[in-house]
């Protein structure tokens, strides 16, 4: 593998670069000497000694501008030289690099090569393993198309079951708005009921107040008239005990009268004195136990007549509260069942939007779940 990469050697095609020598490098022998060349015209004839020497100067003064040139080439030359050389070095120096480098993208090349066969290697096993998994995920998406399907169906049983339950809890609410608006029309029928029974209340027991009242005058007279007849019979029956005692101290007296009288008056003459004594004073008695008699019938009559009209008056209190304690009974019963009904409906309203907010909720969690469910069979 190096030896693919080491660079190829490659022929010149120019010949090689020959370093010509300076004048410094040539020999003493091949400058000629300006005496040497004044010797040499020196054997030559005057005249053309002349132009030789005219020539030589001339020779002179280009062969030293051709040194000047020289020299100048030289230097230039040299610069080059110079810095072709440096040039070699660093290409010496580059082409070293390069080749190291070269060696080091080799070796790394054959390591990537070496690990590119072990991913080969690996990829292989990977796509078979890929190939398994690919067959079995096929398998799976088939099962969980079938799932899905089923799912669905559960699902679209489960939202007409909701969608039942939602009309029926439609239903539920609109039959408690309408018990509501009936409790409401109850709640004002009974207050209303309750005010009219009030008032009614009212004007009876005003009314039983004044006859109440009026009743009362009416025996607070009686009664004085009975006190005043008490006070008569009292009188009478003073009058009574007097006359009896008056009696018995007649008798007495007469007893005594009997006792002397006898002694003067013929017994036949007295008996019938005292006879005719006996029928005034049993007249007396008689008008007296009939005036007593007569009173106190009277008096008893007026007693019935005042415990008879006592009697209804209290009957007429008893049924008046009776009646305005038993509708006060049902009007504070149908209020105690309209507060009842209300609060069993104020109890079941927290029921009734919690159980709309999960079926909302559910609604909302299988839509999410039969989209979910349609995006798998169909990406399957």
């Amino acid at each position: 593998m190096s030896d693919q990469f080491s660079s190829p050697q490659v022929a010149r095609v120019d010949g090689a670069h020959v370093i010509r020598p300076t004048k410094r490098d040539l020999p003493l022998a091949e400058q000629p000497s300006m005496p040497a060349l004044r010797a040499m015209a020196g054997q030559l004839s005057d005249g053309s000694s002349e132009q030789l020497i005219r020539q030589a100067d001339e020779l002179g003064e280009y062969l030293r501008s051709q040194q000047l040139e020289l020299d100048r080439r030289e230097s230039t030359y040299n610069a080059r030289a110079a810095a072709m050389e440096n040039e070699m070095r660093v290409a010496r120096l580059m082409y070293r690099e390069r080749e190291a480098g070269l060696r080091v993208r080799e070796e790394e090349f054959e390591r990537r090569m070496t690990a590119i066969q072990d991913r080969t290697a690996e990829f292989k096993s990977v796509e078979e393993s890929i190939r398994r998994e690919s067959d079995l995920v096929t398998q799976q998406c088939r099962s969980a198309a079938e799932q899905a399907n089923e799912a669905r169906h559960r699902w679209e049983q489960r939202l007409t079951q909701l969608d039942k339950s939602e009309q029926l809890l439609q239903a539920q609410m609109s039959d408690l708005n309408h018990e509501r608006q009936r409790l409401e029309q109850e709640r004002s029928q009974l207050v209303h009921e309750r005010r009219n029974l009030q008032q009614q209340f009212d004007m009876t027991q005003r009314k039983t107040k004044a006859e109440l009242d009026r009743k009362h005058i009416e025996l607070s007279q009686r009664a004085k008239e009975i006190e005043r007849r008490q006070a008569a019979a009292r009188q009478l029956h003073m009058d009574v005990a007097r006359m009896h005692r008056e009696a018995m101290e007649m008798r007495l007296c007469t007893e005594e009268l009997w006792g002397k009288l006898t002694e003067q008056v013929s017994p036949a003459e007295l008996t019938k004195s005292l006879a005719e004594m006996r029928r005034k004073l049993a007249g007396q008695f008689q008008l007296a136990n009939q005036s007593l008699a007569q009173q106190r019938q009277e008096l008893k009559e007026l007693i019935g007549k005042l415990a008879e009209h006592q009697n209804r008056v209290s009957k007429q209190r008893q049924e008046v509260q009776t009646w305005v304690a038993r509708r006060n009974a049902e009007i504070e019963e149908q209020a105690a069942r309209l507060v009842e009904r209300e609060q069993q409906l104020e109890n079941q309203k927290p029921d009734l939007q919690y159980l709309e907010k999960e079926i909302e909720r559910q609604r909302h969690q299988y839509e999410q779940e039969i989209r979910r469910l349609k995006n798998l069979v169909s990406s399957s």
